[in-house]
């Protein structure tokens, strides 16, 4: 499928922000690759605008050095991410996927069409499943009565 020239452009501008950052990082594209888990020729056609990024590379992007996901894709927002932005989800949510609920909780917070589109199919979830859900949260609550 063809890209649109807006979408061209898109990608041209994802491409200048992702070579700053990785000229912030000082790495080379093999080095930036490596860290990462991606070939060097993968960075390279990012950085030509020849190939578009996937969720993986955003989210080691993240991980490995801090690079605020909302400013590679849009230019907005810091290029790192403060350190406590990432921990502070921490404190809060203990589940084994921790990490994707403070993913969550960062885009809910940063990005207004992911909290509209979260918001609302959490809405239409929760009017369609509302006894289900009434009934798991009683049963969390009193584990005893769930047994019987």
């Amino acid at each position: 499928m063809e890209l649109t020239q807006e979408e061209k452009e898109e990608l041209q501008a994802f491409a200048r922000r992702l070579q700053e950052v990785r000229h912030r990082l000082r790495l080379m594209q093999k080095e930036l690759a490596g860290v990462i888990g991606f070939s060097d020729s993968f960075i390279s056609l990012l950085e030509a605008a020849q190939t578009k990024p996937g969720y993986f590379f955003f989210k080691n992007m993240m991980e490995k050095f801090n690079v605020n996901p909302l400013y590679l894709l849009s230019g907005e927002g810091e290029m790192f991410l403060e350190e406590e932005n990432k921990k502070n989800i921490g404190m809060v949510y203990k589940g084994e996927d921790k990490e994707t609920v403070a993913e969550l909780l960062y885009y809910l917070e940063n990005a207004p069409v992911i909290r509209f589109a979260v918001l609302e199919y959490f809405m239409n979830y929760l009017y369609q499943h509302k006894d289900m859900i009434d009934a798991q949260i009683e049963a969390s609550r009193n584990p005893r009565r769930s047994r019987k």
